[in-house]
């Protein structure tokens, strides 16, 4: 069948107009795909405390991995940038986990703690409503203390310069996939 037949090539071009065009639903369905693939990738670094080329992190104080988790993850976006997608972190304390971060020395202020007749500790929310049924809250203070300085390593999460080797074949992958969906979108085939 010649493409022009039928409006084939309307079709086909108006498909693509909608790739191309920012948060439409083409482009929403392919990035997705891309991010279904990448979403693992970058879930393993943290679940393997190693920045995305699979060197370990600075450890932390007490010798454990640092910033082992199974959902930190999920704290990565991925949208269309202008030629490309942008890999971005939502959560705003990981860039300075990224690049490092000095805590200054800090003091601490007495803080006043309640106690049951029976030594048990009230919480302060529940005081309010707890207190009242009480026959005997003893108030304790504690002691003011400081806290020294510190200094968190930098510990890179985003790949500086060039794209992790595994990182771009989850990219292809998902593109491949983004594809595929794309034109069984546009030619109507489930396969």
């Amino acid at each position: 069948m010649p493409i022009t037949e039928n409006g084939v090539c309307r079709k086909i071009a108006r498909a693509l107009n909608e790739l191309v065009t920012p948060e439409s639903p083409a482009q929403r369905n392919f990035l997705a795909a891309v991010r279904e693939k990448l979403k693992p990738e970058i879930r393993k670094m943290y679940a393997q405390s190693a920045d995305p080329f699979g060197s370990a992190w600075t450890r932390d104080k007490d010798g454990r991995p640092a910033y082992q988790s199974k959902k930190m993850g999920n704290a990565v976006g991925i949208k269309r940038a202008r030629g490309g997608l942008d890999v971005h972190l939502w959560v705003k304390w990981i860039r300075a986990a990224d690049e490092g971060h000095t805590f200054p020395p800090r003091t601490q202020a007495e803080a006043s703690r309640f106690y049951d007749d029976k030594g048990r500790r009230i919480k302060l929310g529940a005081l309010n409503r707890r207190a009242l049924r009480l026959k005997f809250v003893e108030e304790r203070k504690t002691a003011a203390h400081g806290v020294g300085g510190r200094v968190l390593p930098p510990r890179h999460m985003d790949p500086r310069g060039r794209m992790p080797s595994a990182w771009g074949e989850a990219i292809n992958r998902g593109a491949e996939r983004g594809m595929r969906d794309f034109k069984a979108m546009v030619t109507g085939d489930a396969g």
